[in-house]
């Protein structure tokens, strides 16, 4: 009797556990978020970046280009000039043109060697390839004059030959002529052989530094008389005018 009671209360128990509703999750309950991803450390860079050059450095100096020689266009200018210029003299003589305008017209040719440095950007060499040239063909021509009149001087004695006169007036223009001609040379054999290198790359950059500053200011300042003391000036007595020339 005893053992069938406690059977009894035993599936008595048993089907009140199996009774009882089991408790189910709240459909309406909001759900918790997820926990937020936490991101991971970033790597460090091992890229190291160049480091710039050294201003406090000057740039390396353009070398002349030695293929810029201009001596071949310049030989030319001298064998032509004098060439030319004897056309032009012949030209207008035959026009019976009065020598003063024939000289001018005929000596323009002798600035074409100029023109050829103006061409090649070097107008410092152009100064002073005129200036050479005109002034040894000056020079050589008044000491080929000087040499022909002494020449004339010491062999022809007046007192034996009665045309020393008209001999020397030819040995002083054979003189002139042949003195010119060496001045002329040598002036073209040192502007072709000492200037007609390639010019250098920045040998421009001093002209366009003085062309940038202005050669000439004009300014106007007020001109006021002195006044006592204690007196003030309404306005002034007059202006000043000025110009500034930059040599």
């Amino acid at each position: 009797m005893v053992a069938a009671a406690h059977l009894l209360l035993g599936l008595v128990a048993a089907s009140a556990s199996a009774a009882e509703p089991t408790a189910s999750p709240d459909a309406s309950a909001p759900a918790s978020p997820a926990p937020a991803a936490v991101p991971a450390a970033a790597a460090p860079s091992t890229t190291w970046a160049k480091p710039p050059p050294e201003s406090g450095a000057p740039p390396p100096r353009k070398q002349p280009d030695p293929d810029g020689s201009y001596t071949g266009l310049l030989t030319g200018a001298y064998i032509v000039a004098p060439l030319l210029a004897g056309a032009i003299g012949g030209a207008l003589a035959e026009v019976e043109t009065d020598d003063f305008t024939a000289v001018l017209a005929g000596s323009t040719p002798f600035f074409i060697p100029m023109g050829v440095h103006l061409a090649k950007g070097t107008p410092q060499r152009a100064g002073i390839s005129v200036m050479s040239m005109f002034g040894l063909t000056a020079g050589g021509l008044f000491a080929g004059a000087g040499a022909g009149y002494l020449e004339n001087k010491i062999s022809c004695d007046p007192d034996q030959n009665s045309e020393c006169a008209d001999r020397g007036i030819g040995t002083l223009i054979i003189g002139a002529a042949v003195g010119s001609i060496v001045g002329y040379l040598t002036s073209a054999v040192i502007d072709v052989g000492f200037r007609s290198s390639a010019p250098e790359a920045d040998e421009a950059a001093p002209r366009k530094q003085a062309a940038a500053k202005p050669a000439a200011q004009v300014w106007v300042a007020p001109l006021s008389a002195p006044r006592r003391q204690g007196s003030a000036a309404t306005h002034g007595d007059g202006l000043m005018l000025g110009l500034t020339l930059q040599l």
